[in-house]
């Protein structure tokens, strides 16, 4: 089959300047990548996924091609813009760790927009029950190697930060697969530093378990890497529980880059999953 035609762009939004890729027809599928990251992450998917769909991969702000902040914004907003930049009514939003929590914020805020939504190794940690003590304190050691990464940025330099960044409990699974570590290494070279050594300005996102159960009313897939972090399964079986009728599936030896560890499975869950999705 041959490849389908890529359409790329920028679009000015929000005050900010935003990168974005299109390819394929049929229903719209956007694709939100991770912190640090931006539209290569999803070179497994973009393609394949075009194949039935017209799939938009975009960069965050912050990140890869598009402008860096330079006032307070929403993540949510700008990609309310990006619909309205390319005519998008509807449209399935896949969203991995950072862009997970872009997606869920913009299905919360703009569910008429939202025909399905797949959050994967993702969601906001404020739906963690209060007494689930070890899930907290596993939060509370992700923030605090998150935290030394921002201080060797700011000791050392950007450079240093990446390699401390590649280096973290996060992507222990992705360093044991030599192409998923090479990509990842390729791609975060790419990645500014900017949120590590200045204060974010976009707003937070921090619902209660009542605004995901009677605000997100779309098909939801909940996928997370089986190897991922322990406290990313805690908050995936919690996403579960507070969005009727979602479903989970867990990704047997991937981590939390879990599309790029085993993108067959991952693209064959996500397919089958969006093939019964009324677009």
């Amino acid at each position: 089959m041959p490849k389908p035609k890529v359409t790329t762009g920028y679009a000015n939004i929000n005050g900010g300047r935003f990168y974005y890729e299109v390819a394929g027809s049929g229903p719209a599928v956007v694709l939100v990548h991770g912190f640090t990251l931006d539209t290569r992450m999803w070179d497994s998917q973009f393609e394949q996924f075009a194949r039935k769909y017209t799939v938009i991969r975009y960069d965050v702000r912050g990140f890869g091609k598009s402008s860096l902040p330079d006032k307070p914004y929403s993540n949510a907003e700008d990609l309310n813009g990006l619909f309205d930049h390319l005519r998008i009514d509807r449209a399935a939003v896949i969203g991995l760790s950072m862009g997970g929590g872009i997606a869920i914020e913009f299905a919360v805020l703009h569910q008429e927009r939202v025909s399905a939504l797949i959050p994967v190794d993702s969601g906001p940690r404020s739906i963690v029950k209060k007494e689930d003590s070890s899930a907290h304190a596993q939060m509370r050691e992700f923030s605090a190697a998150m935290g030394q990464v921002d201080r060797t940025a700011r000791a050392e330099g950007i450079a240093a930060a990446r390699q401390h960044w590649l280096g973290i409990a996060l992507f222990a699974p992705e360093r044991e697969l030599p192409q998923v570590k090479k990509d990842l290494e390729r791609i975060i070279s790419g990645y500014s530093g900017w949120h590590w050594v200045n204060t974010s300005l976009t707003r937070q996102f921090n619902p209660e378990p009542s605004e995901l159960n009677g605000r997100i009313k779309v098909p939801v897939l909940i996928v997370v890497g089986g190897r991922d972090l322990p406290f990313f399964h805690t908050i995936a079986r919690s996403l579960c529980s507070d969005i009727p009728g979602s479903r989970l599936h867990v990704i047997p030896g991937a981590g939390h880059m879990s599309n790029m560890d085993a993108p067959e499975e991952f693209n064959r869950v996500v397919l089958d999953f969006l093939a019964g999705v009324s677009h």
